[in-house]
């Protein structure tokens, strides 16, 4: 399935869609975000999950940053039939995302 790009005001629809979604909420100037999503991208294609792969570009903080308590970035979150299950910030190993994937997933 092809990587969405989000707008806020669709992330509870979409989450609520599907069973499985990951949501990364990059900034495009960030340098961690960037290889974020490349390892996303990357992961979509190599393991072919139940899983929708989503992101959300900001340039500051928004109403739903705040409200998932999402300071820094990037920050992943990983939804559960429309329920937050796990949380990180900062750039992770591309191995290590797709542990969590396998686990959850």
């Amino acid at each position: 399935m092809k990587i969405m790009k989000v707008k806020e005001e669709h992330i509870e629809s979409l989450v609520n869609k599907y069973d499985h979604v990951l949501l990364a909420i990059l900034k495009p100037t960030c340098d961690h975000c960037v290889q974020m999503k490349k390892a996303i991208k990357e992961l979509n294609e190599e393991l072919k999950p139940n899983i929708v792969f989503a992101y959300l570009e900001i340039k500051k903080k928004t109403p739903y940053t705040r409200k998932m308590n999402a300071i820094n970035f990037p920050t992943i979150i990983l939804y559960d039939r429309g329920e937050p299950i796990r949380k990180w910030v900062g750039e992770r190993p591309k191995r290590q995302l797709a542990s969590i994937i396998q686990y959850y997933c």
